[in-house]
């Protein structure tokens, strides 16, 4: 039976950070991973770096200051 991915909590870095996936950024804001591709592309989303094997991967540190970044404080 294969392995089943890793939730994002069990995912962490080297520095023991949380490490997600394309498909949890896109589920944490509600878009398509399309959208959050796009984003990357047009390098206005979360910072990101790729593994070794080329997967791209988003620190959860990153997502959260790029939130905190974007958030209005009305």
């Amino acid at each position: 039976m294969p392995k089943a991915r890793p939730s994002p909590a069990d995912t962490t870095d080297h520095d023991g950070g949380q490490v997600m996936t394309t498909d949890d950024v896109a589920q944490i804001f509600g878009v398509t991973v399309q959208a959050v591709r796009d984003w990357r592309h047009l390098e206005t989303g979360p910072g990101y770096f790729r593994t070794p094997g080329g997967q791209v991967r988003y620190r959860r540190s990153a997502v959260n200051a790029w939130i905190q970044a974007h958030s209005s404080r009305h």
